[in-house]
């Protein structure tokens, strides 16, 4: 097959072909339609821009099932002492944000060249309108919110200066690499967790939606487990309140969530994700569907939101989802 690039006229004639062959498919609501096919045609002109044609296919697919339904329906873990170790990777960068090198105070805005390899030293900071999401050590990631300011001294020690960051160490099975974040108030560390943290030179708020955090300062030290939230001031007794897994507070860090998957993956793996970024229980109607999901093989639903693959999952298969209070039950279609 040539992979000379095609014209937006030929990109649109495949386009048509795939939608005719996508059949008749359940109308959606406008809400879901409308942000679903914005997403998925987002990624399609990121597709015709960088991709081969061949490559193109799965999201052809999708883009073809989500028209019909819109009309119908190099990680490393940097040793201690080694300068300008690799760290970890930027892997995405959205609206306005900015990267200093190597411990410099030179900021520069980052853009598509600077996605990839950061370096011991390196420091980012977001803009009201920036978000991004750095990769660290294998499984884990780090997430920063607007308005905020962190340096990568090395791949578990990270120095959040100021505003708000999202860590999800990648669950139990990498427990034993713990992550430490440095505060103005005091130190930070995980344990096989989920947690946001939002640091300022006066308070310190930690929530945590899974495993467990420490917090050490000068003058105390702070545990807290899953679906606690911790106000602890420079000055003054720690407040200790509670947020559920699947609080709307949690709306940003999903949005920033994008599956990526080598190849092929069950519909199961991908609803198990979808789970964990939305701070929900996955649950099946019975045995029979649970089994379909664990055989049904997906590809293509990469770099979408958690709630977005949901609606290309019920849009292109047999599955079907309800959410309800902190679960997400999934049934079958009737035949």
């Amino acid at each position: 097959m040539s992979n000379t690039p095609k014209t937006a006229l030929e990109n649109d004639d495949a386009v048509a072909r795939i939608i005719r062959l996508a059949g008749h498919r359940p109308v959606a609501d406008d809400a879901v339609r409308a942000r679903v096919y914005a997403a998925v045609h987002a990624r399609w002109q990121q597709s015709v821009a960088t991709a081969p044609t061949r490559r193109l296919m799965p999201w052809l697919a999708a883009a073809a099932a989500l028209v019909a339904v819109a009309v119908g329906l190099t990680v490393l873990r940097s040793p201690d002492g080694v300068a300008n170790a690799a760290v970890a990777t930027l892997q995405t960068a959205r609206g306005e944000v900015w990267i200093a090198r190597g411990g410099s105070d030179d900021w520069r805005q980052a853009g598509a060249g600077d996605l990839g390899e950061l370096r011991a030293g390196d420091a980012l900071r977001t803009a009201t309108d920036g978000r991004a999401v750095v990769l660290l050590i294998p499984g884990a990631s780090l997430r920063l919110n607007a308005d905020t300011r962190v340096v990568l001294n090395a791949a578990d020690r990270i120095e959040v200066a100021e505003g708000t960051i999202y860590l999800d160490s990648g669950g139990k099975a990498n427990g034993a690499a713990v992550t430490r974040l440095h505060t103005p108030l005091g130190e930070v560390w995980d344990v096989g967790t989920q947690f946001e943290l939002r640091a300022d030179p006066q308070t310190l708020r930690i929530r945590v939606r899974e495993g467990a955090v420490q917090f050490q300062g000068d003058d105390r030290s702070v545990h807290s487990e899953a679906g606690d939230e911790l106000l602890i001031p420079v000055r003054g007794d720690t407040v200790r309140g509670h947020i559920a897994p699947d609080d709307d507070a949690w709306g940003w860090v999903a949005d920033l969530a994008s599956f990526h998957a080598q190849g092929d993956y069950t519909a199961a793996t991908l609803l198990a994700w979808i789970g964990r970024e939305t701070g929900r229980t996955l649950r099946f109607d019975g045995p029979a569907t649970q089994a379909h999901a664990e055989t049904l093989l997906l590809h293509g639903a990469e770099g979408l939101s958690p709630r977005d693959t949901l609606d290309v999952v019920a849009a292109t298969t047999d599955l079907r989802y309800a959410l309800e209070s902190g679960t997400i039950l999934i049934s079958a279609a009737q035949r």
